[in-house]
Order: C-alpha cells, then sequence, then structure tokens
C-alpha cells in the first residue's frame, strides 16, 4: 500500500460516513452529546480543517497563510448542512488528488512547529498522519452515533480492501 492508496481509503471512509448520515434524522448533525466534541458537526468540521492544514503543510505555505485558510474554511463548513460537507470534503480531496499527481510523495519536506520544533519526514508520512487522525475521529463519530441511539457505520480498512 501506498501513500495514495491509502489517502483513497480515507476518503471512502468518509464516504461511508457521509451515506451513513444522510439517512439519519435532520438536525442530528448539531444535536449536543456529552463527547470530546459537542457535536457531530464538530467532528466533521474538525477532520475537515485538519485535512486542510496538513494538505497547506504539504504545499509549503507558512504558518500564518496557513491559519488564515484554515479559519476561512471553518467559517465555511461550520454548523453546515451535510449537503455542504461532502462538498468540501470532495474539494479538498480533488485538491489532495492533484498534489500527488504533481509531486514525488518520497520527497522529505521540512516543518518548523512553534511547540513541538523540527521535523523532517517524507510527504508520504502527512499522508498517512491524514488517513490516521480520520480514522480516529470518525471512531469519535461512531461513539456518538451510538449514545444517540443510532447505529455506526463500519469503516475498517479490510472493507475498503473488499472493494
Amino acid at each position: 500500500m501506498n501513500a495514495s492508496q491509502l489517502y483513497d481509503y480515507h476518503v471512502w471512509a468518509n464516504n461511508q460516513v457521509f451515506a451513513h448520515l444522510s439517512a439519519q434524522e435532520e438536525g442530528m448533525l448539531t444535536r449536543q452529546v456529552t463527547s470530546v466534541f459537542s457535536s457531530i458537526a464538530e467532528v466533521l468540521t474538525h477532520i475537515y480543517t485538519a485535512d486542510i492544514t496538513w494538505l497547506n503543510v504539504m504545499q509549503g505555505k507558512n504558518f500564518n497563510e496557513i491559519v488564515e485558510i484554515k479559519t476561512e474554511k471553518n467559517k465555511q463548513v461550520a454548523g453546515a448542512s451535510l449537503a455542504v460537507y461532502q462538498e468540501a470534503y470532495q474539494e479538498v480531496a480533488q485538491n489532495f488528488r492533484q498534489f500527488f499527481a504533481a509531486n514525488d510523495l518520497s520527497r522529505a519536506i521540512e516543518i518548523e512547529h512553534r511547540r513541538f520544533g523540527k521535523l523532517v519526514c517524507p510527504l508520504e508520512d502527512l499522508v498517512f498522519h491524514v488517513a490516521n487522525h480520520g480514522t480516529y475521529h470518525r471512531g469519535n463519530i461512531t461513539a456518538m452515533l451510538r449514545q444517540l441511539g443510532l447505529t455506526g457505520v463500519p469503516t475498517d480498512y479490510v472493507f475498503f480492501k473488499y472493494l
């Protein structure tokens, strides 16, 4: 498996969640729960803005640019309809794929983090992080759905492999 294939899994898993959420009752995205996030909409916003942040890091944008972009994108989706989230996720997925096509993902990148210091790693490591981060938070969504008396949707990597 390479980074691009793992990213395909990430997109597939997000789409599985969207399909499942679209079958639920109106208003469920913003229903308040006691969890790590206070609503499923907050989790969707977090995954989306994290994906955008890491894509911008990979593209070499500076910290201030990334914060500005993340803030703007957050405003566009926070509390939005499921259709708006789906469209936003599709757009960022298209941007990732364009980036993959134009770049050697084994190329090393240097990142300066204000708190953690300097990191040098291949771009593909950051793609692995994006997919892993999404997996973690899709788990939050499943836990929140169960707390609301609903079922989750299976998004395990092995189910993606069955396609």
